[in-house]
């Protein structure tokens, strides 16, 4: 039997193929050939397939011979895209950080050797991190892009420590926990200046979470990062803490603490702070498309605290809680923007869902709440879905505040349930829109208080709001508070009651109160079921007072009660309004001026215009 040796002629044999005995030479044994085709060069060859082809290798344990990286024995290396075997053994492990195709064994090796821009790839798996200290910008992301699969645990120590000469930090798909610091428990960009109160701390450089888990990080301020700028995207953000101690007995931001924050599709959830549980801001906020649920703050803010501005879009808060404070769901001081955002169950003594103040008195800043609804949110004492204080302009069109309650203590204090509108000294408040319905005051102002008035010569205007079925003791509708000249234009007053006075609205003593064009209707109260006026100056224009109920059976009563009260006297001016029928369309009604009740003195004067008052 003659066996032929390879040789170059018999290159071309097809793989896996042998030569086959011959009709003429029966005798000639079939040559299998046994090389593996080596298609990327590494020398080793492809396992499945074997070539007679001389460019073939003995070898045929490659698990990849589509890439030149990967072979039995090859280094390592975690990069971008989907995890692979480098070295054909799947029970071997990755190393921990690669750059390009550099490997490290841990993350803080890398960084002393990375370059400014460089990118860090984590390979998946548990990494124990402890302050690693950053010189120039990084980005630091996971191979796989799944921030389950790489997990940075702080030891005693923030995870990243930020020096002036970096600018900025990125971190992508990545679950970041246990971080522990004084300003940023995972990431810290300050110079704190020992132990400085919060608003001297300075902050530098900007840090970004993209895709990113942080849970039960902790800090003094912000308990995930602390920088100039923090921009957060895609991102869950859960469980963080700022908790106060000397030498800092306040603690902010229970996940962030910045200048700066800009926040988009993220979740933040169960962070706490003494204030701003989740957010704290000290000059600009931004968020968007983002949930802020069961945060708590102690004393401000139980999701966010911005100072100077916010802009929030489609955002949605709920069943945030600040303790004895403001502003369960946001506190703002300076200039906010909600818009399409959602206040649910939120709860704070001031200000359930939106506490607002703008502190300077002498610049016209603006409130703009459009298309926002603040519903079943408890202030304690002021405010149920709103406490907005000090502004020219609140636009609330289309806004909805429904079933939000002012009071719910044992003291029985509760002023404005859907809002509470405090007005600065000699500044005009303008309040546009807005629906109140179904809120709840313990005292006064079930939809709206208007309150903190110290000024006549301030003129204050509600336009085309709608108060429709609320309840308080005074002022189911509205209230307005001692010395507040206000104007109502264009108002539905529908189906509101008080267990006391002013069904509709409550207006008290030395304040101006004018109805234009407004319907006060199906409203009850024991006295004054569509209006009550303490000691104070009521006007009706061109507006319409029927079907109201006043339930007194004591007392005279009508739809219209008006009267003096410790010495001031009370006044009133009725034109062109719709006063109903006495005995059918407000009831009862029988009494002095049919639809009004007129108990005032001799100096009080009363007019009524263009019509038939009697």
């Amino acid at each position: 039997m003659v066996t032929i040796p390879l040789v170059p002629w018999l290159a071309g044999c097809l793989s896996g193929s042998a030569i086959s005995p011959t009709a003429t030479d029966p005798t000639i044994e079939p040559v299998i050939c046994t090389l593996h085709p080596d298609a990327d060069g590494d020398g080793f060859g492809d396992a499945t397939q074997t070539t007679c082809d001389a460019s073939g290798v003995v070898d045929g344990s490659d698990c990849d011979d589509t890439d030149a990286d990967v072979y039995p024995g090859a280094p390592e290396i975690c990069g971008e895209g989907p995890p692979r075997d480098d070295d054909c053994d799947p029970e071997s492990f990755d190393p921990a950080v690669s750059i390009g195709t550099d490997r490290f064994d841990d993350l803080a090796s890398a960084v002393g050797s990375s370059e400014p821009g460089d990118v860090l790839w984590l390979c998946s798996g548990k990494h124990r991190v402890e302050n690693v200290d950053l010189n120039h910008s990084l980005t630091v992301r996971s191979a796989s892009g799944d921030p389950e699969d790489v997990i940075l645990i702080g030891d005693e120590g923030p995870l990243f420590t930020l020096y002036l000469s970096a600018k900025s930090l990125t971190l992508v798909g990545l679950t970041l926990t246990q971080g522990d610091g004084l300003f940023g428990g995972a990431v810290s960009a300050n110079i704190a200046g020992g132990a400085a109160p919060p608003t001297s701390v300075n902050l530098f450089g900007t840090v970004e979470l993209d895709n990113v888990v942080a849970d039960g990080n902790r800090a003094y301020m912000g308990g995930v990062v602390a920088a100039d700028t923090v921009v957060v995207r895609n991102s869950d953000v859960r469980g963080n803490t700022a908790t106060g101690s000397p030498p800092i007995s306040s603690a902010w931001g229970g996940a962030l603490f910045a200048n700066h924050v800009v926040v988009e599709d993220s979740t933040f959830e169960g962070n706490s702070a003494d204030e701003g549980g989740a957010v704290f801001s000290r000059m600009t906020a931004s968020s968007s498309r983002s949930t802020y649920r069961k945060n708590t703050g102690t004393t401000l803010g139980g999701a966010l605290s911005a100072y100077g501005t916010l802009a929030s879009d489609d955002d949605t808060f709920d069943h945030n809680h600040v303790g004895f404070g403001s502003g369960g769901a946001v506190h703002v001081l300076g200039t906010a923007t909600v818009i399409d955002g959602e206040l649910v169950a939120n709860e704070a003594s001031f200000g359930g869902g939106l506490f607002a103040h703008n502190p300077d008195g002498d610049r016209l800043v603006d409130l703009i709440l459009s298309d926002t609804r603040f519903t079943e949110n408890v202030g304690g004492i002021e405010g149920g879905g709103l406490l907005a204080k000090g502004y020219s302009t609140v636009d609330a069109s289309k806004a909805v505040f429904a079933d939000n309650l002012a009071g719910g203590g044992a003291t029985r204090i509760g002023l404005g349930g859907g809002v509470a509108v405090h007005v600065l000294e000699e500044l005009n408040t303008n309040w546009v829109g807005g629906t109140f319905q179904g809120n709840d005051a313990d005292w006064a102002g079930g939809g709206m208080a208007m309150i903190g008035c110290v000024s006549r010569d301030a003129i204050h205007s509600l336009l085309n709001p709608s108060f429709l079925a609320n309840d308080a003791t005074r002022g189911a509708g509205l209230f307005v508070d001692r010395d507040c000249q206000v104007i109502v234009d264009s108002a539905l007053v529908e189906g509101n009651t008080a267990s006391m006075e002013g069904g509709g609205v409550f207006s008290q003593v030395g304040s101006r109160l004018s109805l234009e064009q407004s319907e006060l209707r199906l409203n009850e109260a024991l006295l004054g079921a569509a209006a009550f006026g303490l000691g104070t100056h009521l006007e009706l224009h061109s507006s319409a007072v029927t079907s109201n109920v006043a339930t007194s059976k004591e007392e005279a009563t009508a739809a219209l009660h008006i009267s003096d009260f410790d010495g001031v006297d009370a006044s009133a001016i009725v034109v062109n309004t719709d006063l109903g029928h006495a005995s059918s369309d407000n009831t009862p009604g029988d009494f002095l001026y049919g639809a009004i009740h007129w108990n005032a003195g001799a100096d009080a004067t009363f007019e009524c215009r263009d019509q038939d008052c009697s």
